[in-house]
């Protein structure tokens, strides 16, 4: 780790709860939060709900995150490919954010 990395122990679902991550990304000015882990229907979708309740853009970046299955994490995130909530929350792979930005 550098001195400037972050170490922000997650304890339960969400990495915004209980954690300060809302206050680090606000007082830095962030405005979208790029979500990526291991357990799709659970954390990573945790984390990004909660990223919109706190007022950020939001996007799932569907390669990099994973499921107990191929089949679960497809699923799971075709749910919320075409959403009432777009542009505020959208999936997408890592190219495509990186390109877009």
């Amino acid at each position: 780790m550098a001195p400037q990395d972050l170490w922000l122990p997650k304890p339960r679902f969400s990495a915004f709860f209980n954690t300060g991550l809302e206050t680090i990304l606000k007082d830095q000015g962030v405005t979208l939060c790029a979500v990526a882990g291991i357990a799709t229907s659970f954390c990573v979708l945790a984390t990004a709900m909660d990223s919109l309740c706190h007022d950020f853009k939001t996007v799932i970046l569907e390669d990099c995150a994973t499921a107990f299955s191929e089949a679960a994490h497809t699923q799971c995130l075709d749910l919320y490919r075409k959403n009432p909530l777009y542009p505020l929350f959208r999936i997408m792979t890592s190219t495509d954010l990186i390109t877009e930005l």
